[in-house]
Formats: structure tokens, sequence, C-alpha cells
């Protein structure tokens, strides 16, 4: 009998848990072919580079207010994406 509530449980906290809420809604992804795109799943898009792109390695890929992801900028982020621009590229 304890086995059994156990696996019982065990579905409850392992599966179960997005049925009840944890807090969060969705889990957020980086993807993309650059890596550029901040998404609730697999996306594809062209395998093209911006010097920015590099940049999101300084911003965080996460839900936002609205429920949807997307990036949440940094002072780091901003800071690259400054001299992507400087440098024109």
């Amino acid at each position: 009998m304890k086995r059994g509530l156990t696996k019982v449980l065990g579905f409850v906290i392992g599966v179960g848990l997005s049925a009840f809420g944890t807090g969060c809604s969705q889990e957020c992804v980086v993807t993309g072919c650059s890596g550029n795109i901040c998404a609730d799943g697999t996306e594809s898009s062209a395998c093209d580079w911006n010097c920015v792109y590099g940049c999101y390695d300084h911003a965080v890929c996460e839900e936002q207010d609205d429920g949807e992801c997307g990036w949440t900028k940094t002072e780091a982020f901003d800071q690259c994406a400054a001299d992507c621009s400087a440098t024109g590229s």
C-alpha cells in the first residue's frame, strides 16, 4: 500500500504541479538560429547575425508582466547594444 501511495503522490507532485499552479504559467526558452528569440517553445528563424544578438547573453529570457515570454534587458545588455551601435555592426 505504501508503494502505491508513493506513486500516486509522486504523480501529483511531479506531474500535477503545473495544473495546480506553481507561480509560473509557462517556461520560457532561448530559441531561434541566432539565439535571439525568447519564446515558450522552440521557434525557427533565419540564420543571420547581428552584433546585438550577442548582447542577449546579458539579458534574461523570462515570463513578462503580460504573461508572455520576452527579454528582460540588463545594464550590461544596454551597454553591449550601445557598443554595437557605436561600431555600426
